[in-house]
């Protein structure tokens, strides 16, 4: 699918049942599976459609399907995308009272969307959560805390250097 993100959204996302990517499952007599709902919340997230890939996890609730790592990777990413720390660290809590481990994804979204606030010690403190985890976090991870680092006049903490994770 090409164009802008708003556009992708208008094309894939329109809460007319038989316009959305959901509606296709629906004309065809077929129920919309985990699958189906994570990729449509993924879209909208990407876009900043937020609300409407809100609105996609409750749907999915009421319809039985319970979301998925990856359904709850991609609400956080609609949070970072818009710069909403709090909402991913809520949609975290509700990943964990569902029983589902954060991964690298998870905290390197996490760290972005608090880095997107200028939230350093929320971003640092998830850093070092992937740190004592064991959980390598991605380039664009390490990219944002330190340029929060750098904007709150922070040293680069030893660790990080020391295990040459940054160049």
């Amino acid at each position: 699918m090409s164009g802008t993100p708003i556009k992708r959204t208008k094309v894939c996302f329109t809460r007319q049942r038989g316009q959305n990517g959901l509606g296709a499952h629906e004309k065809y007599g077929m129920k919309p599976n985990v699958g189906a709902y994570t990729t449509m919340i993924s879209v909208c997230g990407r876009s900043g459609s937020y609300w409407e890939a809100v609105q996609l996890l409750d749907e999915m609730r009421v319809n039985g399907i319970q979301p998925t790592l990856i359904t709850y990777n991609a609400l956080i990413t609609a949070c970072a995308r818009i710069g909403d720390g709090e909402r991913a660290l809520d949609m975290i809590d509700q990943m964990t009272a569902a029983k589902i481990q954060p991964d690298f994804i998870t905290y390197a979204q996490l760290i972005e969307a608090m880095a997107n606030e200028g939230r350093c010690k929320q971003a640092t403190a998830a850093f070092e959560t992937m740190q004592t985890l064991k959980l390598q976090p991605p380039a664009y991870a390490y990219g944002a805390v330190l340029r929060l680092w750098k904007a709150n006049n922070v040293p680069v903490p030893s660790a990080v250097i020391e295990t040459e994770q940054i160049s």
